[in-house]
């Protein structure tokens, strides 16, 4: 990804192809042209590694469902254990890559799935959360899929 296309994760282009800039009006005509899951991991992953005076990082779980095509996409970086349940099933959708900005050149590659069913719930939550203590015990993932295995 070149510099130049991390100045913001969406572009916007006027309908004859131009980028946008400062000197058009607010009635200019545009198109938005959104970037793909691993093109905005890899922007965010090179503003943090390159432009922070300290060692910094972030976990993250970046997704996008399309409700016509059924077709989930997502990409874990480091942020912990995410549970997915279609219909019955509870799934884990694990971390594939280290905490974005922790390598400045890593390569990301993007998880799909198909989605069946019409009933589909996704948790994402903090460490906080799974590190809960109930009765001196942590909650954890197990804490979380038994209560969405509750769930309708």
């Amino acid at each position: 990804m070149r510099n130049d296309e991390l100045n913001g994760l969406f572009k916007f282009y006027k309908i004859d192809g131009k980028l946008l800039d400062s000197a058009d009006s607010a009635e200019t005509k545009i198109k938005p042209v959104f970037l793909s899951i691993k093109d905005i991991a890899e922007a965010i992953n090179h503003q943090i590694h390159r432009f922070s005076n300290i060692p910094r990082f972030l976990t993250a779980f970046i997704g996008r469902h399309d409700e016509r095509s059924g077709e989930l996409e997502y990409f874990n970086a480091g942020h912990g254990d995410v549970l997915f349940k279609e219909g019955s099933e509870v799934r884990v959708l694990t971390s594939m890559a280290s905490p974005l900005g922790v390598v400045g050149e890593e390569l990301y590659s993007v998880e799909t799935q198909t989605i069946k069913a019409d009933q589909w719930r996704l948790l994402a939550v903090s460490d906080g959360i799974t590190e809960a203590k109930i009765s001196a015990k942590e909650f954890g993932t197990a804490g979380l899929r038994m209560l969405l295995e509750k769930t309708a």
